[in-house]
């Protein structure tokens, strides 16, 4: 799967992966079950994660051929809008 997480253990996401392609999936867990939140702008697995559900980032990984050095910032809130991709100037 190589999943990149982040949070607790009742207040968590899973990002990424693959099975059998590369995905952008990101889901939430709320110590009961997962659902769906927005998806990464740069599908990858292999990638890590930091924060809490609410201020989480995922970072680096292969989207499938090479290796990116894309991070992503996760709000917590359910519109894509709010997942960020982050770069440098």
């Amino acid at each position: 799967m190589s999943l990149a997480g982040t949070g607790t253990q009742t207040a968590s996401l899973a990002m990424g992966g693959e099975t059998p392609s590369v995905t952008g999936t990101t889901e939430k867990y709320d110590g009961t079950s997962w659902v769906s939140a927005p998806s990464m702008s740069t599908a990858r697995f292999g990638s890590g994660g930091a924060g809490t559900q609410t201020a989480g980032l995922v970072f680096g990984g292969t989207p499938g051929s090479g290796v990116t050095a894309a991070t992503e910032e996760f709000t917590g809130e359910t519109s894509a809008d709010n997942v960020k991709t982050i770069t440098t100037s």
